[in-house]
Parts: C-alpha cells; sequence; structure tokens
C-alpha cells in the first residue's frame, strides 16, 4: 500500500515541478510589466505640447465646416494632470463604538519600496476655447461652430467665444 502511494507521488512530480517554474516565470514577468506601466507615467508631461496638439485637432476640424476659414484655436486648460490612487477602507467595532479608516492602498516593488497603488490618471480639463476665423459673422456658422466645439471637447456653450 506504501508503495502505490509513493509511486503516484513521483508520477506527478514532474507536472508539479513544471507548475512551479511557470510560477515564479509568471511572477517575474509580471514585476516587469509592472515597472514597464511606472515607467510611462513619469513627469515628464509638457502641458503647452498638450494644449497645442488639442487645438491643432480643433482647427482642422473647424476649416472642415462649409463658410468657415482661416481658423485661429485658443485652448486654456484647468490645472494640471491629476492621478487617482488606490483606497482601502476598514471598519472596526470597539464596544458600542463604530469606526471606520481610509488609508492608501500599497504596493511592494522588486526592490522592497512600498508606493500607492495607482488606478488613474486624468489629463487637464478644458477651461474654455476662443476660436477666431472667417465666417463667424453669420450667426448660423457661429451656432454650428459652438455646438461642434461643446460637444467636442464636453464644454458649455458659455465657455466658448466665436469670433470674426
Amino acid at each position: 500500500m506504501k508503495d502505490t502511494k509513493i509511486k503516484i507521488h513521483q508520477k506527478n512530480m514532474p507536472i508539479l515541478i513544471i507548475c512551479l517554474c511557470l510560477g515564479i516565470i509568471f511572477l517575474f514577468l509580471s514585476e516587469y510589466h509592472l515597472d514597464e506601466e511606472r515607467g510611462d507615467l513619469s513627469d515628464d508631461f509638457d502641458e503647452d505640447a498638450y494644449t497645442a496638439i488639442l487645438e491643432d485637432k480643433l482647427k482642422n476640424i473647424l476649416e472642415e465646416m462649409d463658410g468657415v476659414s482661416q481658423v485661429n484655436v485658443m485652448i486654456t486648460l484647468e490645472g494640471g494632470r491629476y492621478y487617482r490612487y488606490a483606497i482601502g477602507s476598514s471598519k472596526s467595532l470597539n464596544g458600542s463604538l463604530e469606526s471606520s479608516e481610509t488609508f492608501l492602498q500599497l504596493q511592494k516593488d522588486s526592490g522592497g519600496n512600498s508606493a500607492p497603488i495607482l488606478t488613474e490618471v486624468l489629463l487637464p480639463k478644458v477651461k474654455g476655447v476662443s476660436v477666431v476665423c472667417q465666417g463667424a459673422e453669420d450667426d448660423a456658422i457661429r451656432g454650428r461652430m459652438i455646438r461642434l466645439i461643446a460637444s467636442t471637447l464636453d464644454l458649455n456653450a458659455n465657455q466658448i467665444y466665436v469670433t470674426k
């Protein structure tokens, strides 16, 4: 009876070793992947370049409208990048009093350093848009431009100014 149990364990040993090796490989790959993601979120964000890209895209789409030409666009941003981190909470009962506590969730990297878990990076929100162009003297065209800008950038009409 003891011989059969030993043979069963010896029979499954190579499968167990292969699974263990694959687990270790996946562990190292996941650490490498996490380090890569953190590298992409460096503080080299250029607000002026981001604004210029938005202005250029908006200018190009406005110039496609009938009756609109010679478009100049200025976009104003609200603040800078915003980071959201994972937050945990715990509740405890101490007698008849209940207390709750919130805290940043931390993750240890391969070097043993702790860092908060970043869940989301939000780009700066557009605060306002000014457009100067030919064709804006026509109320119908100006209204279409304002609606296009409002829907494209998720703004209210009072945050947009269009003039000739």
